[in-house]
């Protein structure tokens, strides 16, 4: 059975509505009552969103170092508001701890921090190869 037509515009929370029943010709109810009440629950979309080439920025080491490759493609899910926040912040800083790491060839993994509403969901690829030089 349907109801009347609801007006979302504007409403940026969930609530609660009475509303009447569009009750077809002919059709009878055991109960008087026309009216329901309708729970409409508002959350926000959530998205997944790709960054692909995200620069790696080493850290912590006084040597040359090369990183290999040298960008990430980087997964990430959440709500839209947030995702959107994070990009005009400058979006996703991805970095390497290359601290006490003497000269030689090393497989490391990339680290980044997200809020906690946003989800990381995959990186490409996951060990980088890294060369420090004197």
């Amino acid at each position: 059975m349907a109801t009347k037509a609801i007006d979302l515009t504007g409403v940026a929370e969930s609530f609660q509505k009475e509303i009447a029943l569009e009750i077809p010709d002919g059709m009878v109810l055991d109960t008087p009552s026309q009216v329901i009440t309708a729970r409409i629950e508002i959350g926000e979309k959530i998205v997944t969103r790709q960054l692909k080439e995200v620069t790696i920025i080493g850290k912590g080491s006084p040597f040359r170092y090369r990183i290999v490759p040298a960008t990430i493609d980087i997964e990430i899910k959440g709500p839209v508001h947030f995702l959107d926040e994070l990009e005009r912040k400058g979006g996703v800083k991805v970095s390497m701890d290359l601290a006490g790491l003497k000269p030689g060839v090393y497989p490391r993994r990339a680290a980044l921090t997200l809020p906690p509403e946003i989800t990381l969901v995959s990186t490409k690829p996951e060990i980088f190869t890294v060369t420090i030089n004197k």
